[in-house]
């Protein structure tokens, strides 16, 4: 009995740490935010992130992510006047690319805000805004920061549509960009209207 009241404590302490890690990731704290405008395009509000016990609030709906709780977030250091020499320089997406190791633990946390329960490689984590159209790469140095979920979510491989499908776009949106057909501003718009549901 004393050793089934131990593991009993050890389990509770463990959900204990795991509910506290999954709320402290999820919960915006927009003052700390560098260039969060509040009022803006991308503002969060305090419910965007849910903990597990209530992730059925994160819904994909025909294959677009739900905008209450990835509303997209920029790279503030991206902007009409610098695309020329950062996104539209081959390579440079890759190389602000955060690593493995910090995308699979915010797929983790994404996959639970969504109520997914499939394995991982189901899903791409998907930046909804693309690096190379100017979106937030994500801060490997501080998991717990609003802008990786509210740009990063569980894009199914499969369905229509889907990743290679959003796929496709991106490039075609970068593309746009970078020969001046389109605003950044612009291609960032059609990507979070096609892709992002009320």
């Amino acid at each position: 009995m004393i050793a089934s009241a131990a593991s009993l404590r050890s389990l509770l302490a463990a959900i204990v740490v795991i509910l506290a890690l999954a709320v402290s990731a999820c919960t915006p704290n927009q003052g700390n935010v560098p260039g969060f405008q509040p009022n803006g395009p991308w503002a969060l509000s305090e419910t965007v992130h849910q903990p597990a016990s209530t992730a059925a609030k994160c819904v994909i709906l025909q294959g677009r992510a739900d905008r209450r709780c990835t509303p997209g977030a920029l790279n503030p250091a991206i902007t009409q006047d610098t695309i020329h020499g950062t996104i539209c320089v081959p390579g440079w997406s890759a190389s602000v690319r955060p690593p493995t190791a910090f995308t699979n633990r915010v797929k983790r946390l994404a996959m639970v805000n969504y109520g997914i329960i499939d394995p991982p490689s189901t899903v791409e984590l998907d930046h909804l805004i693309p690096i190379s159209v100017g979106g937030f790469p994500g801060d490997a140095r501080n998991i717990s920061d609003p802008r990786n979920l509210a740009q990063l979510w569980p894009e199914s491989w499969t369905g229509t549509p889907n990743a290679h499908t959003k796929d496709l776009q991106e490039h075609a949106v970068h593309a746009a960009i970078c020969a001046d057909r389109i605003t950044l501003k612009q291609g960032q718009d059609q990507l979070l209207a096609k892709w992002t549901h009320p």
